[in-house]
């Protein structure tokens, strides 16, 4: 039986339609009768696509193992197929057009129906028969007749009596029993029989396949494992009526899921024996005209070649791969399709529509049955019927290669738990011989892993909190080219004065000073300056004049950019425990940042600052400032630069930095420069005290390229004010320090000996590297199994709803 890819293959309605062709869609599988696999594929992505639902995301072939799919989605189902719905008739031979249906049945003994069952409903209606329900007046029960649709087609009367006498002989518990045989007014005949209630075998594999669209992958292929086995102990049912029947020397000829009925209770019947027909007594073969349904019709019969028994068990094979696989062996679109599969016996791949799983043995007995060549199929349905009780109950079957591994492998099934003992018992022992001669390796090797771990957390601790440092660094500095760049925006437009916005000048002596102005605990607060957080101050040396009008006119154009100097105060540096960032600052008197101030210069020496501070120098020309000198001299449009470490003017000995962007006006000349000033000090102090802590760390450093301590929290080595200068101590391990510059991120021991490491990361706007002293020896017997937690740097706000 060879089985091919096509890329028309569906599983949609048979309506003669051509699907489109897939590209890129190559393969080919062939079973030979040694039941061997082999795949020869190249783009198999895309092959079955309508088949089976699209989230399979891997495949692998293993010598014992099985294909699993990852995962499904939503799937389109199967749906009625228009050839299936009833069998037909291909070529009626003439002998058969001419048979007298007297010669099986005297139609002058058939009672009136009309007088024994009056019909309450029509149940279904098929190609050529209509089945209703009856009431049987005579015993008081409800019956089916069936009926023939076209009574004056001799053909159809011929097979509809054929039936009516194979079945009454059939005395089986899974073929339907037959009351009587009756007419009508019209001379109609119609058949009376049991009522069954229940569902045909395809209406319950749809209702199969529309539960499991609502299950996850992994819940189908758990309850498909015995729901699998319960379809094939029903099926059982179904070979042991054609058994009989075959016993009998009758075909049924036209075996599909839909003549297959399954009751309320779980009993199997076989349906329509309208196509039967009875094989000479010593004889096997016949030859006869095509009949059946199209997907189900034997390649011997369609090629008008002898046939027996070996058709029905083609038929069953068909039935059980469905059954097994949930989905048609061929589902192509047209008839003329179908059929030229089926004389090659091209059929879709033996795979599970949810990518279940499918033991090979089960797989086997498929091909086996389904085999192109008849004298390569089972010869008896009991042989077919005793392989899939063998699978069932776990025991050999006659399609397995290596029967003597397969029973070895079964007996060691049976006694797994002994032997799950003697191995356990066995790996005791051995566990116990080599304990002592290898305690000493292990103990090595425990320690290596401590060592490793130890260096692994030491290390995520630092790379996060220097990506913090980085990652913050950079924010502040887009927000401060935002401000540049929000100045020349409102700068295009000059506004007229506005008499009722107040604006307050921070110079000292200034005497009108804003809102809430007085002391604040967390700015400033060695110093004991006065600020006010409810405004910003302009700022102009006494010698520069200046139109009070044009004054007035920029005072107000610029006043809307207070919430942006907010912002740079208030959005960065803001961790809670562990590293977690948290929402920005509300209240500035409460809770602070390491960013001091934000402001703006303009080349006509006039400044613009928050928060409000009374205490600028009455002749500070804002030009002269390096923060100013470096946004005006090194940084170009569109980007900020970091200054050295320098002295605030307002607060004595005061080390601080500044982010600097220069503002541009409409013709891109250079006007002014936006600026963001920042202690050192406090940043590392909040690093030290919020995310990098630990008994294990002896010291943090900011380090210059040039080897300057710009901060640190050792004491001995942060820069000192002396005579208004800022004197750098130097890296205390300057022989180290060029390799870790070099190397911008990593770790290095100081000695052999592995008391001290350092951890850095190279902070590349700020010129420097963040590098952490570690007592190695003492973050060794730090147990990182209950350590504080570190957040990642996405980790959520912890503050924050």
């Amino acid at each position: 039986m060879i089985i091919h890819n096509d890329k028309e293959f569906s599983d949609d309605h048979l309506d003669g339609r051509e699907s489109q062709p897939e590209e890129g869609v190559s393969g080919t599988i062939v079973l030979d009768s040694k039941e061997k696999i082999v795949v020869d594929r190249t783009l198999y992505r895309e092959f079955l696509a309508d088949e089976i639902p699209v989230r399979r995301q891997r495949s692998a072939f293993m010598a014992f193992c099985a294909d699993f799919v990852e995962a499904f989605s939503i799937h389109k189902f199967d749906s009625e197929y228009d050839i299936d719905e009833s069998s037909i008739n291909l070529e009626a031979s003439e002998e058969e057009q001419n048979t007298d249906t007297s010669a099986f049945h005297d139609e002058t003994t058939v009672t009136d129906l009309e007088k024994n069952y009056p019909i309450l409903k029509h149940v279904a209606k098929g190609g050529q028969g209509t089945i209703s329900s009856a009431q049987d007046l005579q015993f008081g029960r409800k019956v089916a007749i069936k009926s023939l649709r076209k009574p004056d087609n001799q053909t159809a009367r011929h097979s509809f009596f054929t039936e009516a006498r194979i079945t009454a002989h059939l005395e089986h518990p899974a073929i339907v029993p037959i009351h009587s045989l009756y007419v009508d007014h019209v001379n109609a005949p119609h058949l009376a029989m049991k009522l069954v209630e229940g569902k045909s075998c395809r209406e319950r594999i749809s209702i199969i396949k529309h539960k499991y669209a609502s299950l996850p992958w992994r819940k189908i292929c758990a309850v498909e494992r015995w729901q699998r086995k319960l379809r094939i102990e029903r099926f059982l049912r179904v070979c042991e009526a054609m058994e009989y029947a075959h016993n009998r020397n009758v075909l049924h000829r036209d075996l599909k899921p839909e003549n297959i009925m399954v009751g309320r209770f779980g009993e199997v019947y076989v349906m329509d024996w309208g196509m039967a027909m009875t094989i000479p007594h010593g004889q096997e073969w016949v030859v006869s005209s095509i009949c059946g349904t199209p997907r189900y019709i034997a390649p011997e019969v369609l090629q008008h070649q002898p046939y027996g028994k070996t058709a029905d068990i083609y038929q069953l094979g068909l039935i059980l791969y469905e059954l097994v696989f949930l989905r048609r062996a061929f589902p192509w679109k047209s008839r003329d399709q179908v059929l030229a599969r089926v004389k090659t016996g091209e059929m879709a791949p033996m795979t599970h529509y949810y990518g279940c799983y499918v033991p090979k043995t089960l797989v086997k007995i498929i091909a086996r049955a389904t085999a192109l060549d008849p004298h390569e199929r089972y010869q008896d349905i009991s042989q077919l019927s005793r392989d899939l009780r063998g699978y069932l109950k776990n025991e050999s079957t006659s399609v397995e290669r290596f029967p003597r591994l397969a029973n070895f492998m079964r007996m060691m099934g049976r006694y797994s738990n002994l032997l799950f003992c003697l191995v356990l018992l066995f790996l005791g022992i051995t566990f116990f011989t080599v304990f002592r001669s290898m305690r000493q390796k292990i103990d090595a090797k425990l320690e290596a892993q401590q060592e490793d771990e130890t260096l692994r957390r030491l290390y995520s601790i630092n790379m996060y909190t220097s990506t913090l440092l980085e990652r913050e660094i950079s924010d502040l500095g887009n927000d401060v080219i935002s401000l540049a760049r929000e100045t020349r925006v409102r700068l295009a437009t000059l506004q007229p004065p506005n008499p009722s916005l107040n604006y307050y000048r921070g110079t000292v002596g200034a005497i009108e000073h804003p809102p809430e102005y007085g002391y604040v605990p967390t700015y400033d607060d060695h110093a004991g300056n006065k600020v006010s957080f409810e405004a910003f101050f302009w700022h102009l040396p006494e010698n520069v004049q200046v139109d009070k009008e044009h004054l007035d006119s920029i005072l107000t154009t610029l006043n809307p950019l207070m919430p942006s100097f907010k912002r740079v105060l208030t959005d960065h540096f803001r961790f809670g425990e562990n590293g977690v960032r948290k929402k920005p600052v509300t209240d500035l008197s409460i809770e602070r940042t390491p960013v001091l101030n934000s402001r703006v210069a303009f080349e006509n020496k006039l400044m613009l600052a928050y928060p409000y501070e009374g205490n600028m120098p009455v002749d500070y020309d804002v030009t002269t400032s390096v923060w100013y000198q470096y946004g005006m001299n090194r940084a170009k449009k569109g980007t900020a630069v970091w200054t050295p470490p320098f002295l605030s003017v307002r607060v004595k000995n005061r080390i601080i930095i500044g982010c600097s962007s220069p503002i541009y006006d409409n013709d891109s000349n250079k006007i002014g420069v936006a600026v963001a000033i920042l202690a050192p000090a406090d940043l590392i102090r909040l690093f030290t005290s919020k995310i990098s802590t630990g008994p294990y760390i002896r010291a943090h450093y900011l380090v210059h390229a040039s080897g300057d301590i710009y901060a640190t929290d050792a004491p001995q080595y942060k820069p000192v004010v002396k005579n208004d200068e800022i004197s750098f101590s130097k890296f205390p391990y300057m022989e180290k320090f060029p390799k870790i510059w070099d190397s911008r991120l990593g770790r290095e021991f100081l000695d052999e000996d592995k008391n001290t490491l350092f951890i850095f990361n190279r902070i590349e706007e700020l010129n420097c590297v963040y590098i952490e002293e570690i007592d190695f020896k003492r973050a060794m017997e730090m147990d990182w199994t209950v350590a504080p937690r570190i957040a990642g740097p996405d980790a959520l706000e912890e503050d924050l709803p």
